[in-house]
């Protein structure tokens, strides 16, 4: 019995993935093409072609995802993408319809917004645009159709997602648009001083008196949101100099990509190597890592002093050889939180 049902869903989902659909398009205009290819992304490119010299046309397709292409056969197109999984209908309008007036006052906070453009966007994907005036007013005729507005406004966005039915032609509608000024999008990549990109920089961020806190991916890059305003942030990793910088942030800001370097960090060990009475003239002095790379090697002066300059490992120790008068030397693994002066070597004589 359980094989009969798994082997009646499998042929149930065979039948359904592959289902033929009959959809027929009513259009406004006597001729023109149609173009059109499944939205998968193995077919996309591969177009279908129909031209068509008849108000109603069908196709008989499997059911799917589609993308269509319209084509007038003068100097119209129109594009839109069908989720199609029964026998449907399509009216395909190029010729516009008796307009309807829209007007209103674009603000923000109450008060009115010069120079905003504002879209309205029928189900076919036509868009109309209005620009607000000195005093935030705007107007505009559009087809009558079912419309969405969206803010084209770079910097803007609407207070809510709206949908309008100015089906019905001849009317005239007072539609009042409330703004927000959306947050600008910056793109940043933080450097070493060697070129290489630095992942898992931490970036603190205070923008408008809001703090946060992103982090650089395995690339060294970073995108952080931010509004117009007093802006600071402070770039850190491990074993580097952090950077900062405080200013205003505004849109041209969002531009271009923001490289930050920053400096590996470096110390600097001097002391004097001894025995129980003199200073050690001409002595070798080495420095390693804790591993055991050789980082540098030093020798003291007539007085006994050493120095090492630029390390950039934290975790370091000195070592200085045996000798026929004295005994060799190992220090401890030194962790270098700051640099290091008058570091006293004692070395036992033999």
């Amino acid at each position: 019995m359980k094989k009969f049902i798994f082997l009646a869903y499998i042929i149930f989902s065979v039948l359904s993935f592959g289902k033929q659909v009959e959809i027929e398009f009513h259009f406004d205009v006597n001729s023109g093409l149609i173009y059109y290819s499944n939205a998968d992304i193995d077919s996309i490119g591969n177009l279908t072609t129909v031209n068509f010299n008849k108000k109603d046309v069908k196709i008989n397709l499997k059911n799917g995802i589609y993308l269509f292409g319209f084509f007038d056969g003068k100097d119209r197109y129109l594009f839109k993408k069908f989720y199609i999984t029964d026998n449907r209908d399509f009216n395909i309008s190029f010729i516009p319809k008796k307009s309807i007036f829209v007007e209103g006052i674009i603000s923000e906070k109450k008060s009115p917004l010069k120079n905003v453009k504002i879209t309205f966007a029928d189900s076919m994907g036509r868009e109309y645009s209005a620009v607000s005036s000195a005093e935030g007013k705007y107007s505009i005729n559009l087809p009558p159709e079912k419309y969405i507005l969206m803010s084209s406004q770079f910097g803007y966005e609407t207070v809510k997602d709206e949908s309008f039915d100015f089906s019905k032609p001849d009317k005239s509608y007072t539609i009042p648009v409330s703004m927000e000024k959306s947050p600008g999008k910056i793109k940043g990549k933080v450097l070493g001083d060697n070129g290489f990109p630095i992942p898992e920089a931490k970036i603190l961020v205070s923008n408008n008196k809001k703090d946060q806190i992103f982090q650089s991916d395995k690339n060294g890059n970073f995108t952080i949101f931010l509004s117009e305003g007093i802006t600071s942030m402070k770039i850190s990793r491990e074993g580097y100099k952090p950077k900062g910088f405080i200013g205003k942030f505004s849109r041209k800001d969002t531009v271009n990509l923001h490289v930050f370097t920053l400096d590996k960090k470096t110390y600097f060990i001097s002391g004097t190597a001894a025995d129980e009475i003199l200073p050690l003239r001409d002595q070798e002095v080495y420095l390693f890592s804790q591993n055991g790379a050789l980082l540098d090697k030093a020798v003291t002066n007539e007085n006994g002093n050493f120095k090492f300059l630029n390390i950039s490992r934290e975790n370091i120790y000195i070592y200085i050889p045996e000798t026929e008068t004295h005994e060799e030397y190992k220090s401890d693994i030194i962790k270098l939180e700051k640099s290091i002066s008058n570091k006293i070597i004692s070395i036992p004589k033999k």
